[in-house]
């Protein structure tokens, strides 16, 4: 499945880079500071996905 490219514009209070690391086969997990626990977060993929990888 292609996944188009898009623009993306937001404004924010943070912004943390990091690389996905595996939780299980199907999911990952992005550690973020504890001041953000409860707080609404938005995850945004910067590289192209594989053409294997599903959602």
């Amino acid at each position: 499945m292609t996944v188009p490219k898009m623009k993306v514009e937001m404004e924010s209070y943070g912004v943390v880079d990091k690389i996905v690391k595996p939780l299980t086969k199907s999911s990952g997990r992005v550690y973020v500071p504890a001041s953000w626990i409860g707080k609404r977060v938005r995850v945004v993929l910067l590289e192209e996905p594989e053409e294997d990888e599903e959602e």
